[in-house]
């Protein structure tokens, strides 16, 4: 953990590891015993022995007395080391509370200042830009405030536009030249308007294809003009076109409300 350069506690505790390090470089003859040697004992990096006996790095308590023991630090050293380290610790705590609380604050300036900001009619987008922060975070300020966001109108999507075409009247041509759409896009939308409501009995058209004379639906579809897939999709509950379910009702000598069958709107 970074220190601070006030925190006289870590400084005093720099002290004591640099001068367990030179005095055990002395009693064994080698006046530059280096911070690897310990490290290699300590099983830690030379950085972190660098980092503690400069003071830029506060260790963990387990690293603490990993080097206390990698260093022969005797019970009165180690006692005084381990009482500096928590010392440190206690005011790096009380300054990491200082600095969050000073941060809580700043922020909350800056919140107040935009929703002022919004109130006196600045747009969300001119806040953000001025405070380089996305739009979506000063939205949740300003929601948070109480304040109400008018949502943005939307322009209609292309479906609805050919839904209310249809709606009028026009022919497929004129849709696709208006909206700017293709012509597959208006046909479904159209398959959707006709059919939209209809349910379709499978057992009715079962019994009213057998009682016809065809035994099979490739029969019905040589009949009446379709392709053999069309009908079996028609038989397994694809609601048809209008015409196509007309000419499937004149072949089979039924009215189409025997096989499609309205449903009410919340059905």
């Amino acid at each position: 953990m970074p220190r601070h350069k006030s925190d006289p506690a870590l400084l005093s505790l720099a002290r004591i590891l640099r001068g367990l390090r030179v005095q055990r470089g002395l009693e064994e003859g080698r006046a530059e015993w280096i911070a690897a040697k310990v490290a290699q004992r300590a099983g830690t990096a030379p950085g972190v022995v660098s980092a503690c006996e400069l003071g830029s790095s506060r260790p963990s308590r387990e690293m603490l007395e990993r080097l206390l023991d990698a260093l022969r630090a005797g019970p009165e050293t180690r006692e005084e080391a381990l009482r500096l380290h928590a010392a440190s610790v206690g005011a790096g705590a009380a300054e990491a509370h200082t600095a969050l609380q000073a941060r809580k604050a700043d922020l909350a300036r800056v919140r107040a200042a935009a929703c002022d900001r919004f109130r006196a009619g600045e747009s969300v987008g001119s806040i953000a830009a001025s405070l380089v922060l996305r739009e979506v975070s000063v939205k949740i300020w300003l929601r948070s405030a109480g304040l109400h966001l008018p949502r943005p109108e939307r322009p209609p999507s292309v479906s609805s536009r050919i839904r209310q075409a249809l709606a009028t009247g026009e022919l497929s041509d004129a849709i696709v030249a208006k909206v700017g759409c293709s012509k597959k896009h208006v046909y479904h939308e159209r398959y959707l308007a006709d059919n939209r409501g209809l349910a379709f009995d499978r057992t009715a058209f079962q019994a009213a294809r057998l009682k016809a004379g065809y035994r099979s639906i490739a029969q019905l579809a040589t009949a009446i003009g379709l392709t053999a897939d069309h009908c079996a999709l028609v038989g397994r509950g694809m609601v048809p076109s209008p015409e196509t379910r007309a000419k499937i009702a004149a072949a089979l000598g039924v009215p189409e409300s025997a096989l499609w069958i309205p449903t009410s709107p919340h059905g």
